[in-house]
């Protein structure tokens, strides 16, 4: 909390700060968020290269999972699954139907095996809230170090 009060001032700041250049493109940009001028448009090589890397990501979610639970690993080589990293793998089902690179069956099937895997044990909550790291087998609480997880 005392590093986010510390930025405030600078935000603020950063924020009423009037431009330094009259009429520059940061004023215009600043003032007319609708101007077309001012839009970017993807060429046909960017397109590419988001499609390949937003496949890749799909890809990870999708492969780097502990069977039989199917929770994806937090990082590539991790013993473990994170809360937040299944939330991710979770968010990308649906991605993955849209494109096309699974089938909506392939998509509910995965979220209800994860989901169900997480709510079936007792093991890896507290006061209702799952823990951070739960093993990605199985979706229980890990044992022993974790130290190996970064490996």
């Amino acid at each position: 909390m005392g590093c986010q009060l510390a930025l405030l001032p600078l935000l603020i700041g950063a924020v009423a700060a009037p431009s330094v250049v009259e009429g520059s493109a940061a004023e215009a940009i600043a003032h007319n968020h609708d101007d077309a001028r001012l839009a970017y448009r993807l060429t046909r090589a960017d397109k590419d290269l988001l499609d390949q890397v937003e496949r890749a990501a799909f890809l990870y979610f999708w492969r780097e999972v502990g069977r039989p639970a199917l929770l994806v690993r937090d990082r590539y080589k991790a013993p473990v699954a994170s809360v937040a990293a299944v939330g991710f793998q979770l968010a990308a089902l649906p991605i993955g139907v849209q494109r096309g690179w699974i089938d909506r069956q392939a998509g509910f099937d995965r979220a209800c095996t994860v989901l169900r895997h997480l709510l079936d044990r007792t093991d890896n909550r507290h006061a209702g809230v799952f823990l951070h790291f739960v093993d990605h087998k199985t979706g229980s609480v890990t044992c022993g170090s974790t130290t190996d997880a970064w490996d």
